[in-house]
C-alpha cells in the first residue's frame, strides 16, 4: 500500500489514479513531492504515514464507495466494496476486484471495453446456498432459508407439496429449467411474493399452489403447462394480469377471489376455448383476448363474467357455443368475425350493456334466445343468408328501434316479443311468422308482410299494430 501525496488516501501499490482525489500518480513517480498535515499544517515528505511535528496520522481510512463514475479513458485498479456502479457512455473500466452487496444493481451503459485482471476470481452469478433446500430424489421437499430473493438450484425436477408454505418473507422466486411440476400449496401464503419466474419445462401446477399470495400482481404461465389445478391462484387479491396457455386443462375456481384481475391473455396453440371460464377466471375480468388459431368457443365459456367489457375474437373463428357469453352484463360491444357461421342458443343472452352487434354474412341461423334480454341493443340487421330466426332470439330487447331483415327467414315464436321500443317492422321477405313472434311490442304501429307469408294465429298477440300486406 502507498499514500496519495495530494489527499493522503491509502491506495494500492499498483494504482495509477488516486481513488480519493483522482490524482494521476504517474506524474509523481520518482519525485519528492510533499503533503501537508491536516492537524498542524506541517509539510510531510511523500510516503510518510505520520506528521513528524505533531505525530498525527496522515493516512485516511479506506471508505466504502457507493457510486463510482469514470470518464473517457480513466483506468482504475483498486479494491472496492460497492452497492451500485454506473459507468458513463463509452468509458473504459479496468477493475481488479469488486465486491457487490447482495441484491445490488449494476448499470453499465454502452461500455466499450471491460478489462478484468487475469488474477481476479469471477464468482458464479447464480451462486446458491444449497443448504437452504431439502432435496430428495431431485424433488425439493422443503425450503429452510430466510432470504427475500430465492433462486432454486438446478437439477430439481419437482417442487413438493407445501415446500414454501408460509414463507412470508420471500419476495421473488426463480424456478430453473428442468422443473416439471409444482405441488399443492407449494407457495401458499407467501404473502410478500411479488414475482415468480416459471420455466418452459413446467407441465403441471397443482391445486392451491399460489393460494393467498396477496402481493402477486402478474404472472406468465408458459405454453408447456398442460394442467392447472383448482384454486391455484385463489385469494391472490393483487393479481391484475395473467398470460397463460389456452391449451391447459383448467381446474375449478383457479382465480377465485382475485378481485383485481382485469386482463387475461391466452397464448396461441388451442383450437377451442373450453367451458366454465367464468368459474376459473373470476368475476373481476374486464378484457380477454382470444388467440389466433382458435376456431371454436364452446358452450358456457365466459358465462357470467359480469365485469367483462371487451372481447377480442380472432379471424378464423367459426363457432360460438351456447351460453358462451350469457350474463356478461358489462359487455359493451363485440366484433364477430366474418368467418363465424354458427352462434348457439343464448350465446349473448342478458348482455344488457351491448348496444350494437354485427352479424356475419355467413350466418344461416340465429338460434333461440341468442340476444334475448339485451336491453341496450338499439339496432340489428339480419343478413341475407339467415333462413331462421329462433324462438325468442331477440325477445325483451327493450331499446331496439331499428330492425332490418335482408333475407327470407322463418321467424319463430316470440322471436321479437316485448321489444317495446320498436315502431315499424318490414318483414315482407319473411316466408313464415309463427305465433307470438311480435307479442307485447306495445309501440309497434305497422307491420309490413307479404301476402304469401304464412302467419300463424296470434302471431301479433298483445300488439295493436296494423298489418299492411303486399
Amino acid at each position: 500500500m502507498k499514500i496519495c501525496p495530494s489527499c493522503n488516501t491509502k491506495i494500492s501499490d499498483s494504482a495509477k489514479f488516486c481513488r480519493g482525489c483522482g490524482l494521476n500518480l504517474k506524474e509523481y513517480e520518482g519525485t519528492d513531492q510533499e503533503a501537508f498535515c491536516e492537524e498542524c499544517g506541517s509539510r510531510i515528505p511523500c510516503g510518510s504515514t505520520f506528521c513528524e511535528e505533531c505525530g498525527a496520522s496522515v493516512v485516511k481510512e479506506e471508505s466504502a464507495v457507493s457510486n463510482v463514475q469514470e470518464e473517457s479513458s480513466n483506468t482504475m485498479h483498486t479494491e472496492l466494496t460497492i452497492d451500485e456502479i454506473s459507468v458513463g457512455e463509452h468509458a473504459e473500466l479496468t477493475i481488479d476486484e469488486i465486491s457487490v452487496a447482495e441484491h445490488a444493481e449494476l448499470t453499465i451503459d454502452d461500455l466499450d471495453e471491460l478489462i478484468i485482471d487475469d488474477s481476479v476470481e469471477i464468482l458464479d452469478a447464480e451462486h446458491i446456498d444449497e443448504n437452504q433446500f431439502i432435496v430428495k430424489n431431485n424433488i425439493l421437499i422443503k425450503y429452510v432459508g430466510n432470504d427475500e430473493y430465492v433462486r432454486i438450484p438446478r437439477g430439481i425436477r419437482g417442487i413438493a407439496r407445501s415446500a414454501f408454505l408460509d414463507c412470508g418473507k420471500i419476495k421473488s422466486v426463480i424456478i430453473p429449467e428442468g422443473v416439471v411440476s409444482i405441488g399443492s400449496y407449494a407457495f401458499s401464503k407467501c404473502i410478500s411474493l411479488k414475482s415468480v419466474e416459471l420455466p418452459e419445462t413446467l407441465k403441471k401446477i397443482s391445486g392451491f399452489a399460489f393460494r393467498v399470495c396477496v402481493g402477486l400482481e402478474s404472472i406468465y404461465i408458459p405454453k408447456s403447462v398442460t394442467e392447472l389445478g383448482c384454486d391455484v391462484f385463489s385469494g391472490c387479491i393483487s393479481l391484475k394480469e395473467v398470460i397463460m396457455p389456452s391449451t391447459a386443462e383448467l381446474g375449478t375456481y383457479i382465480f377465485r377471489d382475485c378481485h383485481s384481475l382485469s386482463r387475461i391473455e391466452l397464448l396461441s396453440g388451442a383450437t377451442s376455448i373450453e367451458r366454465g371460464c367464468s368459474i376459473q377466471y373470476g368475476d373481476s375480468l374486464t378484457s380477454i383476448k382470444i388467440p389466433d388459431g382458435v376456431t371454436s368457443i364452446v358452450e358456457y365459456a365466459f358465462e357470467n363474467c359480469r365485469n367483462l367489457k371487451t372481447v377480442e375474437l380472432p379471424d378464423g373463428l367459426e363457432n360460438i357455443g351456447a351460453c358462451a357469453f350469457e350474463d356478461c352484463i358489462s359487455l359493451e360491444n363485440i366484433k364477430i368475425p366474418s368467418s363465424v357461421c354458427y352462434i348457439g342458443n343464448s350465446a349473448f343472452k342478458n348482455c344488457k350493456s351491448l348496444t350494437s352487434v354485427n352479424l356475419p354474412s355467413g350466418l344461416n341461423e340465429i338460434s333461440s334466445f341468442t340476444f334475448s334480454g339485451c336491453t341496450g341493443l338499439r339496432a340489428i340487421t339480419i343478413p341475407k343468408g339467415v333462413v331462421k330466426i329462433g324462438v325468442a332470439a331477440f325477445s325483451k330487447c327493450s331499446s331496439l328501434t331499428k330492425l332490418e331483415i335482408k333475407g327470407s327467414p322463418r321467424i319463430l315464436s316470440y322471436a321479437f316479443s316485448h321489444c317495446t321500443s320498436i315502431l315499424l317492422v318490414d318483414v315482407r321477405k319473411a316466408v313464415e311468422i309463427e305465433a307470438h313472434a311480435f307479442d307485447g311490442c306495445s309501440k309497434l304501429s305497422t307491420i309490413k308482410v307479404s301476402r304469401k307469408c304464412k302467419c300463424r294465429f296470434f302471431w301479433k298477440a298483445n300488439c295493436s299494430a296494423s298489418v299492411d300486406k303486399y
